[in-house]
């Protein structure tokens, strides 16, 4: 296909830089088939702007029908092209519209449910032009809920690992990982519904979970087993099986949040006491 671009880019009225503009661009077909309609087209990029095209379908009113074309030329807006991926200003760009995306997810996910998150709730929430700037980062719904989930636990990695990091004693560390994990809970409502969400609802092509409540009870108990192991060699805790204390304290922590949230409630200070209370209790040595 042979795309004719008439120029019609201006700079901005301080100078300061190349404005969006909408122009047309004839499109004439050279021995192949026009891509399907709604396909990103790269045109062309340079180290300052790039243009990209997306094919219209026919009878828009922007004219010209079926093989007519827009074409936007923009100045550090738009996302990165093949021959800008290696700069640094164009990563940045992107990086910063994915966080976007994935944050408007997370937000839409707590809010609508995940049956009726979808990219054009997405989009909204998100303040972009066009469900495709979603499509572009994340090809379909499953790969932006990926991205959620990974975001969501390297948020709560983040917080609870830094306050764990400062504790000597294994009594120390699992006090401070509950204390960690509920109060990230607590503040972060949005994140932990959305986490709920996906590990209900997204399915694979066959109709499985392709995650489950068992993702977050596998992670969890796998932070909170070598705090219990470290804790029976130096003599700290008492001698039980760590798989399953760790399990039981990671489900007591799960009612706690929910406590929190649902009738009669409990306050995080109420929840972060009992909880600390059982885990004490629990893996204390023998009088």
């Amino acid at each position: 296909m042979r795309l004719d671009i008439w120029p019609e880019s201006r700079r901005g009225a301080q100078g300061g830089g190349l404005r969006s503009t909408w122009m047309p661009v004839a499109a004439t077909a050279a021995s192949c088939t026009p891509p399907d309609v709604g396909a990103r087209i790269a045109v062309r990029t340079t180290r300052h702007h790039r243009v990209s095209a997306t094919l219209l379908p026919a009878g828009l009113s922007v004219t010209r029908l079926s093989n007519e074309l827009l074409m936007q030329v923009t100045d550090g807006e738009n996302e990165p092209g093949p021959s800008s991926a290696g700069t640094p200003d164009r990563s940045l760009a992107a990086s910063a519209r994915r966080a976007q995306i994935v944050e408007a997810a997370i937000e839409t996910l707590a809010e609508s449910g995940y049956g009726q998150t979808t990219f054009a709730r997405i989009r909204q929430r998100a303040g972009i032009s066009s469900t495709r700037l979603i499509s572009y980062h994340f090809g379909t719904k499953g790969e932006l809920m990926d991205a959620v989930l990974e975001e969501v636990g390297l948020r709560a990695h983040r917080v609870i690992s830094q306050r764990v990091a400062g504790e000597t004693t294994a009594v120390g560390a699992l006090t401070t990982r509950i204390e960690a994990q509920v109060e990230w809970a607590a503040h972060n409502p949005s994140s932990v519904r959305a986490m709920y969400e996906i590990c209900r609802n997204e399915r694979d092509a066959e109709g499985a979970l392709r995650y489950g409540v068992e993702t977050t009870a596998r992670a969890n108990v796998e932070a909170l087993e070598p705090i219990l192991r470290a804790g029976q060699e130096s003599g700290e805790f008492r001698q039980f099986d760590t798989g399953l204390m760790a399990l039981t304290l990671k489900s007591a922590i799960d009612a706690a949040i929910v406590r929190m949230k649902h009738p009669p409630r409990l306050s995080l200070t109420q929840c972060v006491r009992e909880l600390t209370t059982l885990a004490r209790l629990a893996t204390r040595q023998e009088p």
